[in-house]
């Protein structure tokens, strides 16, 4: 098997415009064809957006392995109740992360305005590829 370790760069593809980050780094490890893709990204300041809260820039494509969806951890300070209940999810064929808010009564895709511009999130996906 081959090891590997090195750094990325998460960005917000979508959700925020404007972007001025305190905060903004990754680091991964890949062992044969498992990664482990940790990121930080922290707002100095940013416009909210309409849009899906979409995280860019994991470090390798995740395998297309048809319904095999990768989820995640996650650790957000916000000042906005939505962020008590997020999900992340990255889809198979992509290399990009998606934010979820889970309620009692559903899953919905979060928006740049359902979290605020006073942002930090903290996160790790690990996945095939």
């Amino acid at each position: 098997d081959d090891y590997e370790e090195g750094s990325w760069t998460p960005t917000f593809d979508s959700g925020y415009s404007s972007i001025s980050y305190t905060t903004q780094f990754g680091t991964y490890t890949k062992i044969g064809n498992t990664v482990r893709a940790y990121f930080r990204l922290s707002l100095s300041t940013a416009s909210t957006t309409g849009q899906a809260i979409i995280i860019e820039g994991l470090p390798f494509t995740v395998v297309n392995q048809g319904h095999q969806y990768t989820t995640g951890t996650s650790y957000i300070n916000t000042a906005s109740a939505n962020g008590d209940s997020v999900k992340i999810l990255v889809f198979p064929n992509e290399s990009r992360v998606y934010l979820y808010y889970q309620s009692t009564t559903g899953v919905t895709q979060l928006v740049g305005t359902n979290l605020g511009s006073s942002l930090d999130i903290l996160g790790q996906v690990v996945y095939q590829v």
